[in-house]
C-alpha cells in the first residue's frame, strides 16, 4: 500500500491512519534543548538591563577571569571565530565595557580588558547565571552533578579529538 503524505501533519501516515509515536530525545537533542532554554532565560532576564547578545556575554565572563587576552585567544577559549568576537568586541567597546590596548612586548598585538563598567556589568551577568544554575540543579545531588559534569567535559573532549582528527574542522567553533 502506498502512503499519501498528510501536508497537514507534515509526516506519513501508518497504513492504519494512526501516527506512531515519537521516538525517545536522543542525549545530544537534551542538550541542546537545556541549552536553548538556559540561553533564552539569561536573554529574558539580562535583555532590560544589558541589551547584549550571547557572545557579549560570554566575552565578558571570560574577560572577568582574566583579561589582557587577545582576540584570537579570546576566540579559541569561547569556540568562536574570530570575526565574531570582533564584532561582540566592538559592541562591547561602544558601551564602555572592553578596551583595547597595543601589547607593549609586541606592538602588532592587541589586548582586550574590561573596564569598570564591564566588571559591573558583569557581576549582573554573574547573579543571573548563578539563579539560572541554581534553578536547573533543583533536586540534583552533588554526586548527580559531578556524574554529569565527567560525562559532559568526556563528549566535550571526543567532539576535540575528532576535530584534531580532520572529522570536522568547525567542532571547537560556536
Amino acid at each position: 500500500m502506498k502512503r499519501k503524505f498528510d501536508k497537514t501533519r507534515k509526516h506519513f501516515p501508518e497504513p492504519d491512519g494512526h501516527r506512531p509515536p515519537p521516538p525517545p530525545p536522543t542525549p545530544m537533542m537534551l542538550i541542546n534543548e537545556i541549552s536553548r532554554m538556559f540561553h533564552n532565560r539569561l536573554r529574558h532576564e539580562t535583555e532590560g538591563m544589558l541589551n547584549m547578545n550571547n557572545s557579549c556575554r560570554m566575552l565578558l565572563t571570560h574577560l572577568s577571569w582574566k583579561d589582557g587576552k587577545t582576540q584570537l585567544e579570546l576566540a579559541n577559549e569561547i569556540h568562536m571565530r574570530p570575526p565574531t568576537v570582533s564584532v561582540a568586541l566592538q559592541k562591547l567597546e561602544s558601551f564602555g565595557y572592553v578596551t583595547r590596548k597595543t601589547d607593549q612586548s609586541d606592538m602588532r598585538q592587541i589586548r582586550v580588558y574590561l573596564t569598570e563598567k564591564g566588571f559591573q556589568h558583569n557581576d549582573l551577568i554573574k547573579k543571573c547565571l548563578e539563579e539560572a544554575e541554581k534553578t536547573v540543579m533543583n533536586g540534583i545531588t552533588e554526586e548527580e552533578a559531578a556524574e554529569v559534569e565527567r560525562i559532559l567535559l568526556k563528549m566535550r573532549e571526543n567532539f576535540r579529538i575528532a576535530a584534531n582528527n580532520g572529522n570536522n574542522n568547525d567542532v571547537d567553533e560556536i
